[in-house]
């Protein structure tokens, strides 16, 4: 049986191997684009930036383009290495002449649409691999402002409201002016660490106890992504503040002055605020 095989191994196509061989010799050495290692279709939100990879093994003697597919011009955006857009936004960038990148700082939502990868050749052969790009437009909103009114001794709750689409931010930051008072998510936070109202949109809290007149300010909600926002927050006593205003009191412009002054409100504000303060009256409480 052993002598069969012998012969049989002695005998075989030659043909056959050599076809074999040169099937395993092309595959490793012809010039394609990888599908694992390249991009799919993005979606990122405005303000993103965003890398467009096209990786190409055994390019040899070949070039590698990203094209914008405009309607009706395509545009190219860069050729190996070299940029070719007056947008200092985007810029080329290639690694072990394998992986080629088409960077696209903070984007903008006309960025959006088809993007190719192209591999040409001397001999005019190509190969493409073409890429949606699909920007998103986030939302970022402090509820219940622009201005918010709380008695001193008070909590403040802000909720910040955030909706970008399935993306959810690395992190969301609150600062008051100038001072960071809370940062959350970040590496530590695993993954989905904010909460979701009945829209799907991802929800953030900011608690302030015992608030006093030096809490009045500006408060910004800043996401890793997309716009931030803000409400500016008075700390005002209703019952010192407020009532003497309602009054037929003589002094009641001096009144007015002092909240002013205290509240660091805009005459505006204060003017809209006696517009309001007979809702005070009949709501027991300026906050949650």
């Amino acid at each position: 049986m052993i002598l069969s095989l012998i012969i049989f191994l002695s005998f075989s196509d030659p043909v056959a191997q050599g076809e074999e061989n040169a099937a395993r010799t092309n595959s490793t050495t012809e010039t394609r684009i990888d599908d694992s290692l390249s991009s799919g279709n993005i979606t990122v939100v405005e303000g993103e930036t965003v890398m467009l990879v096209c990786t190409v093994l055994n390019l040899g003697d070949k070039s590698v383009s990203w094209v914008r597919l405009n309607d009706p011009i395509p545009q190219l955006m860069s050729l190996n290495n070299v940029t070719n857009s007056r947008n200092p936004r985007f810029r080329a960038l290639v690694t072990d002449w394998k992986e080629f990148v088409l960077l696209a700082k903070n984007v903008k939502m006309e960025d959006g649409g088809p993007y190719q990868c192209q591999v040409s050749g001397p001999k005019h052969t190509s190969l493409t691999r073409t890429v949606i790009l699909t920007v998103i437009e986030g939302e970022t909103e402090i509820l219940d402002g622009p201005v918010i009114y709380v008695d001193p001794k008070s909590t403040l709750v802000l909720t910040c409201r955030v909706d970008f689409g399935s993306k959810t931010p690395e992190y969301i930051i609150w600062r008051k002016e100038d001072k960071i008072l809370k940062f959350e998510g970040g590496e530590s936070s695993g993954g989905e660490y904010l909460e979701k109202d009945g829209q799907g949109r991802q929800l953030s809290h900011l608690t302030v106890k015992d608030v006093g007149r030096s809490d009045s300010g500006q408060y910004f909600c800043q996401p890793a992504i997309g716009p931030q926002h803000s409400v500016t927050v008075h700390v005002i006593d209703r019952y010192t503040d407020v009532l003497p205003v309602l009054g037929e009191d003589p002094g009641d412009d001096i009144v007015v002055s002092t909240l002013y002054e205290k509240s660091g409100a805009t005459l505006v504000e204060v003017s809209g605020l006696l517009l309001l303060l007979h809702l005070v009256l009949l709501q027991p409480r300026l906050v949650r």
